[in-house]
């Protein structure tokens, strides 16, 4: 059974550790050394989505890199979304998979099994037209490697893209991905874990979660639904990185919406912000 750096053991059956100090998982003695450090680092930290494309694009050449959590009765969570140099296309492809079009995935509508996973799907492979035309031919990608499979209740399902104008993925490069698999799956499945939004029980907390969101939802400034909610999670204390996972979006993203909203706002600070909610409740 695997310890932490800590020496203690980890919880469950062949449970990984992950973590930074934490010993290599298993997988890692087929990868180059380089990256390892860097990726580990980042578990649990708001730079993980770029450290984790980085590590898998120093060993097999994508344009596109999407991670999710996928739990029964929920919408899927995104935990890596990046394309260089593009990232509000990524952004955009990865609000839409999560609203709507993760029903017609065929990956997930397979299931997503106990054993780790990896295979190729092709744009020719994929029957359902809006699921084809918003994540594979409007953004002109041609095929990907997906890698998925179960870490206690939830799977993990990742999507490695290639670009039409490149060669096919070769079957070096998919026996590449597979013998990352289980670092890649237990690295997902740890920065989830920690990054999950903590759920609060206080009655009174809820309470103050409902009037916020009812007091930016309604008030005249106009905010978009989105600022609004980011207003609510920053009154509500959270940090960028959850409010980020919270809402699916980027670091970036949240930081945009926040500007926004404080502008509408006429405010520039956190308690200028929550300022404004106690006066209207004083009123």
């Amino acid at each position: 059974m695997a310890t932490n750096a800590h020496g203690r053991r980890a919880r469950g059956s062949g449970r990984l550790a992950l973590g930074a100090g934490s010993d290599p998982p298993p997988g890692v003695d087929e990868l180059d050394a380089c990256g390892i450090p860097a990726l580990l680092d980042s578990i649990g930290r708001g730079r993980f989505s770029t450290a984790f494309h980085r590590f898998v694009a120093a060993r097999v050449a994508i344009d596109q890199c999407t991670a999710w959590r996928v739990a029964a009765g929920q919408a899927p969570r995104c935990l890596v979304s990046e394309r260089p140099g593009e990232t509000g296309v990524v952004e955009a492809l990865c609000r839409v998979y999560a609203q709507t079009l993760h029903r017609h995935d065929p990956v997930l509508r397979g299931g997503i099994g106990d054993l780790p996973t990896v295979r190729r799907v092709r744009l020719v492979e994929i029957g359902q037209p809006d699921y084809r035309r918003e994540l594979f031919e409007r953004v002109r990608l041609d095929e990907k490697i997906v890698v998925h499979g179960r870490h206690d209740d939830a799977g993990y399902y990742l999507s490695l893209y290639r670009r039409r104008e490149r060669e096919p993925f070769s079957d070096a490069e998919i026996a590449t991905v597979a013998s990352m698999q289980r670092t890649l799956l237990a690295a997902l499945a740890r920065h989830a874990e920690l990054r999950e939004p903590r759920e609060e029980r206080s009655p009174a907390a809820e309470a103050l979660a409902v009037n916020l969101r009812r007091f930016f939802a309604t008030h005249p400034a106009r905010l978009s639904e989105r600022e609004a909610e980011t207003c609510v999670q920053i009154a509500l204390g959270h940090a960028n990185g959850a409010i980020a996972d919270a809402l699916g979006v980027s670091t970036h993203t949240v930081n945009t919406f926040r500007r926004r909203a404080y502008r509408k706002l006429e405010v520039g600070s956190v308690g200028a912000l929550f300022g404004l909610y106690v006066g209207a409740v004083g009123d």
